[in-house]
């Protein structure tokens, strides 16, 4: 027994109350969709009827055809004598298998993710505009800033490459006073250090040879908002006249004895910890107490997968008419992968894929992203020692999904141990959990 939710529950999410378990479709048959269900009694049951009800009809779906159920490490998964099989993780049911807390469940065509709480995803969870799409996590992000935003304040940015933090600043520049201003955005890691502080705060003729007057950026965000991607980047004696502006509300370009009035709001962002960069001497220590807070994590797309299938199909639009149609194992490759580089990785990988299937007028099968796709760019950042290396060639077979998982459990997330218990280099189970995008970090301290 099954229930979608209506936007009643999504109130109820906001304001406060227990978590509601269930799983969330995420696409069905060529297109995108956000539609949850909810858990009653600690299980939910999905098959053609219940898809139906909920405008999601789907042939290839039986009419008994999955049971989830609730455990206390994650979900168990059952398939019901279905005609057609389903697939727990990119792996075929057979029977019942057990996962940890995110799993991904394709029955026919149709795709779903479990989830702790399904009220976020009441209708509209997923809201796409012309500059982005933005689920549940995202949109929160984005209301935190518009209030801060209206509160006066500056903010700070954190989040990995590709995650979006300049759609987060241009919503936090709508949100305030000075949206009638201008949005000055400034990539603090490509500006050469020689120019850095002309190009920021401008020059009066004569400060060095060939200057003639100009305004820096700085200036130019004059009632606007100063967007400083990547601020982490700036030398420490830039970083010192930043700190001078904001705390004086004027900047002195180059070459001038009388400072210039200013009024911006400034969003910082950056991919590194700050107080690292404090304690390693990268960073002032006084520009981190006058930025630092409040400090905004834009989440990675891993955390935001319910978007995932609305980027997808964003991508093939783009490509016009003869864009290839996109299959569910396609949108089910992508959503077992962790993407380190987040959605513009994704939209690269997906429009690559798309362009290499229509050359061979294929559709789009879980067979067109590259292998490569989605995956780490190295194994791990950890040193490795003797115990550490293993040669692939002379290795034995990799367990099955089921065990590296079920090691992972008993051991609540070390992978050493976990790696003993199956008998594996560290450096393998690695590997292992990244192909497979298992979330470890939920299990330690479970």
């Amino acid at each position: 027994m099954s229930e979608t939710i209506d936007d009643t529950s999504a109130l109820d999410a906001r304001s406060g109350g227990a978590a509601v378990p269930g799983a969330v479709v995420l696409w069905s048959l060529t297109r995108p969709v956000c539609v949850p269900f909810a858990c009653t009694g600690g299980a939910l049951e999905i098959g053609r009827d219940e898809l139906r009800d909920a405008g999601l009809d789907d042939p290839r779906v039986s009419r008994s055809h999955l049971r989830l159920a609730r455990t206390a490490a994650g979900w168990r998964c059952v398939d019901r004598g279905s005609r057609n099989g389903t697939w727990v993780d990119g792996a075929r049911c057979e029977g019942a298998v057990e996962r940890g807390p995110a799993v991904i469940v394709r029955v026919g065509h149709t795709l779903l993710m479990t989830v702790d709480d399904v009220r976020p995803f009441a209708a509209p969870a997923v809201l796409e505009r012309d500059d982005r799409v933005a689920g549940p996590a995202l949109r929160a992000v984005l209301a935190r800033l518009e209030a801060f935003a209206k509160g006066g304040a500056h903010v700070l940015l954190q989040g990995p490459s590709g995650a979006g933090k300049e759609l987060a600043a241009q919503a936090f520049h709508r949100a305030s006073e000075g949206a009638r201003g201008p949005m000055v955005s400034v990539n603090c890691a490509t500006i050469p250090r020689e120019l850095a502080e002309r190009l920021l705060f401008g020059a009066r003729r004569g400060a060095f040879t060939g200057a003639t007057d100009a305004s820096g950026l700085v200036q130019q965000a004059d009632g606007g908002t100063l967007f400083l991607d990547e601020v982490a980047e700036l030398d420490l004696p830039v970083q010192a006249k930043l700190l001078r502006v904001l705390e004086t509300g004027a900047v002195l370009p180059l070459g001038a004895t009388q400072p210039v009035a200013v009024r911006f709001r400034l969003c910082s962002a950056t991919l590194r910890d700050l107080r690292d960069a404090v304690r390693a001497g990268r960073f002032r220590e006084d520009l981190y107490y006058r930025l630092g807070r409040p400090a905004v994590r834009v989440p990675p797309l891993v955390e935001r997968r319910e978007e995932l299938g609305y980027h997808v199909a964003r991508t093939l639009r783009a490509l016009g008419p003869d864009a290839p149609p996109c299959t569910a194992g396609f949108v089910e490759a992508c959503l077992l992968r962790p993407w380190p580089g987040n959605v513009r990785e994704l939209c690269m990988e997906v429009r690559a894929a798309a362009l290499e299937a229509m050359a061979k007028r294929q559709e789009l099968e879980a067979s067109a992203l590259d292998p490569s796709a989605g995956q780490a760019l190295s194994a791990s950042a950890e040193p490795v020692d003797e115990t550490d290396s293993d040669d692939e060639s002379v290795s034995a077979p990799a367990p099955a999904r089921d065990a590296v998982w079920e090691a992972l459990v008993q051991t609540r997330g070390n992978v050493a141990q976990a790696a003993h218990a199956l008998g594996l280099s560290r450096a393998r189970l690695r590997r292992l959990i990244e192909r497979w995008a298992l979330d470890v970090g939920s299990l330690r301290g479970a």
